[in-house]
């Protein structure tokens, strides 16, 4: 019997091979087992109730990106797809439950069924496509004049900045229950963690700028922005990139990438998260794809850099939320 009341689940179940190739069957899709399941490793228990919370928001904006009906499909242990979310969101739900405290609310409208449709306009699998929400004045700075901001990857910690933006870009930690931990030392003592142990990994300050994979008017509101920059020739804005960036960056590493997003607390099997190409899973609703420069420690950081990529009209246009374009 279930703790709490289910989401309105899918009807469809991916198919039997592809759960096979992943190492589960059925039952893995169903709530009463992630109940059994999580009572008996219970992760989120050692969190906060400011992060209890925050992983909460991130999980159903996630719901709300991942869950409809082309994504069904998808393997329930991977985060591009409608069942994992269903699983984190049922979880969160079961650990607000065992607390006895009542879980929050947020303020942004999302469908009570998870299935309805959103309008998101023609672009909205955003193949060989990114997009960057943004203020109408930086939009303009670039499609009209040219000119890129390049951010310092340590400015996102700064406590000013939205709960969509403020991250640590620098460090990337994942967590160990500590019951399941235990620590012997040199003279043979046996000592259990008090706490669940923290890995981290690290990088120097990096300098990059993040779009995202999708055309969503949801993240107009979640990054408190004017307007999407629309950038519809990614390999040439790729390569004006590489180009401007020489002068700069003279000698460092330059990518352009999807980031990748992992459960701190349920890391999957061989998974190692980076410090620069990895985030939380909290922020997988944004769907990012990173420009980035880094000096590979080779050199001490430059701090921010505005680089000159000339007239980009060509290759992007900006867009208001309802989708419609701001002449230029």
């Amino acid at each position: 019997m279930l703790s709490i009341n289910t989401r309105t689940l899918p009807n469809e179940l991916p198919a039997l091979e592809a759960m096979r190739n992943r190492g589960h069957g059925e039952v893995a899709y169903d709530p009463e087992y992630w109940e059994l399941d999580y009572r008996s490793r219970r992760y989120l228990e050692e969190l906060t109730s400011g992060d209890l919370e925050k992983r909460f928001e991130g999980t159903v904006r996630s719901l709300s990106a991942f869950a409809n009906p082309g994504r069904v499909d998808v393997p329930i242990d991977i985060y591009l797809g409608a069942w994992y979310w269903f699983r984190k969101d049922h979880q969160i739900r079961l650990e607000y439950f065992l607390r006895g405290e009542q879980e929050p609310t947020f303020p942004y409208p999302i469908s009570s069924n998870f299935f309805e449709e959103f309008e998101v306009g023609d672009f909205a699998s955003g193949q060989n496509m990114i997009f960057r929400y943004t203020t109408l004045s930086r939009a303009l700075d670039l499609v009209r004049d040219g000119i890129f901001y390049v951010g310092s990857a340590a400015k996102y910690q700064d406590p000013s900045l939205n709960v969509a933006q403020r991250d640590d870009e620098l460090t990337k930690s994942s967590f160990m229950l500590k019951k399941h931990v235990t620590i012997t030392t040199e003279d043979g003592r046996v000592i259990k963690p008090l706490s669940d142990v923290r890995r981290s990994v690290t990088a120097s300050n990096y300098n990059q700028v993040s779009f995202c994979t999708h055309w969503d008017s949801r993240m107009f509101d979640y990054f408190e922005t004017e307007v999407c920059i629309v950038v519809n020739e990614l390999e040439e804005f790729r390569a004006r990139l590489m180009e401007a960036g020489k002068e700069k960056f003279n000698n460092w590493y330059f990518e352009c990438l999807p980031v990748q997003y992992f459960d701190p607390y349920e890391l999957l099997r061989n998974e190692r998260p980076t410090a620069v190409l990895s985030k939380d899973i909290s922020f997988a609703y944004q769907r990012e794809f990173r420009v980035f420069w880094d000096a590979m420690e080779q050199f001490s950081e430059i701090g921010p850099q505005t680089l000159n990529l000339g007239v980009c009209k060509d290759i992007m246009q900006i867009y208001r939320p309802d989708g419609s374009v701001v002449a230029i």
